[in-house]
């Protein structure tokens, strides 16, 4: 089907200040797709902008966006044996860009029954559409930004827990040896939403923060589960018995890849350490990891675990430290509180040097 041509015409009553988009279309003999479409602007503006330009503005990306939902009615094959019943457009930040871009994606009918609300196709169908885009953007290839988690307001946008509290620490001192968790998580810790598991929940409380990364990262949109969810899955893998639900039982960095495998097919590296002391020897492998990988790494060994953001290490006089988000804070969602108590910079002392450590380093898919 060509795209259709639209005239946008600006029509202001006499007796109104406000300016309302009329849209008129030419009637054509080509066959026809009515589709119902709910339309998503973004226009930036000045304070003191004369409202009549921001009609026109709004009536320009208006226009844009009906020519997108032709284009991408026409290049999409995924949807070729399925009837597009609505279209949504989404607002997604790329890379060293200020201004979202929008992006619309199909749905499908669920139902014949017009009262239903149509459901979106899930990210698995619309790959070929996506690597246009990333085609189009220039964006990596190995990592998703177009996903509909990636998009702004996303839901879990909209959570209590903090984002990302190592950006507020002092990170420009760092030289050539520092490495960093490269992408969004959010922080679990002891004690939220009231759920005590001061003493043996550590664990679980990094896999949280790690399953938030992968979400945050768009690489799923399954929510981070509970620490009964965790260990459900546990169990139904094989790894614990039944009685395993509910209990207050720790668990260590093989569970944690364990848990990421069977519910994200997301694989990990375990590198185990004899003693604490041999965690001095991690500095260039942690390197690797956070500049090749960039997730959060989670380390257990005697009776706590903790997530590690990110090394400095001198491979000159083989001085580390380590930035630790520690899972063990149990005070508020407070930056000010958090950023020396909750997070911030370890030396060798932090590690307990006679106790075994297992570390959990996952692998970032490569896939939009």
């Amino acid at each position: 089907m060509p795209p259709v041509v639209v005239e946008l015409l600006e029509k202001s009553p006499p007796s109104s200040g406000l300016y309302p988009l009329t849209v008129t279309m030419t009637p054509m003999t080509t066959p026809t797709l009515v589709l119902p479409v709910t339309f998503d602007l973004i226009g930036l503006f000045c304070n003191d902008i004369d409202t009549r330009l921001v009609a026109k503005q709004l009536r320009n990306r208006l226009q844009e966006q009906i020519k997108l939902i032709a284009q991408t009615i026409m290049v999409d094959k995924d949807t070729n044996d399925q009837d597009i019943h609505s279209v949504s457009f989404f607002h997604f930040n790329l890379p060293n860009q200020h201004v979202p871009i929008t992006i619309p994606y199909p749905h499908l009918p669920l139902s014949t029954d017009t009262t239903i609300t149509p459901s979106p196709l899930p990210d698995s169908s619309l790959l070929s559409l996506r690597t246009k885009l990333h085609q189009t953007f220039c964006l990596p290839t190995n990592r998703p930004f177009l996903r509909k988690t990636n998009r702004q307001w996303s839901p879990w946008k909209q959570e209590a827990r903090l984002f990302d509290p190592h950006v507020s620490l002092n990170l420009t001192e760092g030289g050539e040896g520092l490495a960093l968790v490269n992408g969004s998580y959010l922080y679990y810790h002891y004690m939220q939403e009231k759920f005590n598991d001061k003493g043996w929940g550590c664990a679980y409380r990094s896999l949280q923060t790690i399953w938030s990364w992968f979400r945050c990262q768009g690489y799923t949109d399954v929510p981070v589960p509970t620490h009964r969810e965790i260990q459900q899955t546990l169990v139904d893998c094989g790894d614990k018995e039944k009685p395993f639900i509910g209990s207050s039982e720790w668990i260590g960095s093989i569970e944690v890849s364990t848990v990421l495998n069977h519910s994200l097919q997301i694989e990990s590296r375990i590198h185990h350490c004899s003693r604490g002391a041999d965690i001095a020897g991690t500095g260039r492998l942690l390197q690797h990891h956070f500049r090749n990988q960039g997730t959060p790494v989670m380390i257990g060994g005697g009776v706590l675990a903790h997530t590690i953001l990110g090394v400095d290490y001198d491979e000159q006089s083989g001085d580390i430290k380590f930035l630790i988000l520690d899972p063990h804070y149990t005070g508020p969602e407070d930056i000010n509180l958090i950023n020396g108590k909750g997070c911030g910079w370890k030396g060798m002392n932090f590690w307990d040097q006679n106790a075994s450590y297992n570390l959990c380093m996952p692998i970032r898919p490569q896939e939009i």
